[in-house]
């Protein structure tokens, strides 16, 4: 199966977006009040990310 090459963005993630986007993964939908994600939440997106690979592998 051949892998789609997904271009670049044009400006790097900044370390805020980079943790909201792990916080997205790792916890529950956040209000628009709540502050940045935690370090638990980050981490638990951090290991779902990790995973997501293998079972994309998995399936294929």
């Amino acid at each position: 199966m051949e892998t789609a090459v997904k271009k670049e963005p044009k400006k790097p993630y900044t370390m805020r977006e980079a943790a909201e986007c792990l916080g997205r993964l790792g916890g529950p939908k956040r209000a628009p009040g709540d502050g940045p994600p935690g370090v638990k939440t980050v981490w638990i997106g951090l290991m779902k990310l990790y995973i997501l690979p293998a079972y994309r592998e998995r399936l294929t």
